[in-house]
């Protein structure tokens, strides 16, 4: 869990991290493995795990390879990368893997079923999008092919039923003090409420990528009391630092804080929400500790 790529996911009666399974009511463990390649979690259908291989390239990062693991056991049952060995799964469709390639592969045993043409495989891929593996609900914070509003890459707007839309707008703010901005805007555009992270007191850390989701009629934010780094001399140019983070819970409603939930009674470096849904919110704490909150009616 310590890969900004390799979060833990709610399945109904699952929790899938890299690489482990549990019990979702208890916790137990299931299974827990240890995989060389695969380190990216593309998605799961009918009890197979797909995965691929984040790795860098240059100053950026790549996905390449595909590999299957089953879901009951945790097992590699079978890998295919492409002729060049970097063709990468984008979408899962039914009984078969999509590729970035074009190739499209038998979801349980990889055999190469078909070609399609690239820019086809594309759209299959936008379409199905890496966010259905997430629970639905996080669409506000991650980049949806729902009909959405916004004048920026940090704003981004979805429909709230009649209430009107949701927009999100995420600001970075130096020394790990960055902030939320979520808005409620009727149909013209004329803001309902605002809720802004930085009325609160606290802080919310830079690089934190899950700091927040939507579910339901709630917002959630992962807070910290003080930014948890600081600027280092070279190498490391960056120093973490414990501090204690709260769970903020928004009723969208009005707009306003209806919960404060410590979520460590120490001082730890880093937390984040790994995903939500409608039963419930998964939290790491400090990569060491995955806590797993029910959510109210």
């Amino acid at each position: 869990m310590t890969r900004h790529y390799g979060h833990a996911r709610l399945l109904p009666g699952h929790v899938l991290g890299m690489w482990f399974l549990l019990d979702r009511d208890s916790g137990a463990p299931l299974w827990q493995r240890t995989f060389d390649r695969p380190n990216h979690l593309v998605g799961v259908s009918d009890q197979t795990i797909i995965a691929s291989e984040t790795v860098q390239v240059g100053c950026g990062w790549a996905n390449q390879g595909c590999f299957a693991i089953s879901l009951a056991t945790g097992e590699l049952t079978w890998t295919s990368h492409g002729d060049d060995a970097t063709d990468r799964p984008t979408a899962l469709v039914g009984d078969e893997v999509v590729c970035d390639s074009g190739r499209v592969l038998a979801l349980q045993d990889g055999r190469l079923l078909r070609y399609i043409p690239h820019e086809e495989a594309r759209e299959i891929a936008s379409r199905w999008h890496f966010a259905r593996l997430q629970s639905p609900a996080n669409e506000l914070y991650f980049r949806s092919f729902r009909p959405r509003r916004g004048r920026g890459p940090n704003d981004w707007a979805i429909s709230w039923g009649d209430a009107g839309w949701l927009a999100l707008k995420k600001t970075k703010g130096a020394l790990s003090r960055d902030s939320l901005r979520l808005t409620l805007t009727d149909d013209l555009g004329e803001p309902v409420w605002t809720f802004d992270s930085t009325t609160t007191g606290y802080v919310i850390n830079h690089y934190n990528f899950c700091a927040c989701r939507l579910v339901g009629s709630h917002f959630y934010v992962v807070a910290a009391e003080r930014p948890n780094t600081l600027p280092a001399p070279p190498p490391d140019y960056v120093k973490r630092i414990p501090t204690t983070y709260h769970l903020l819970t928004v009723e969208l409603q009005r707009g306003t804080i209806v919960q404060d939930l410590l979520l460590a009674d120490h001082p730890i470096t880093t937390c984040r929400i790994e995903d939500a849904d409608e039963r419930a919110l998964i939290i790491n704490a400090d990569e060491q500790e995955l806590n797993c909150y029910a959510r109210r009616p």
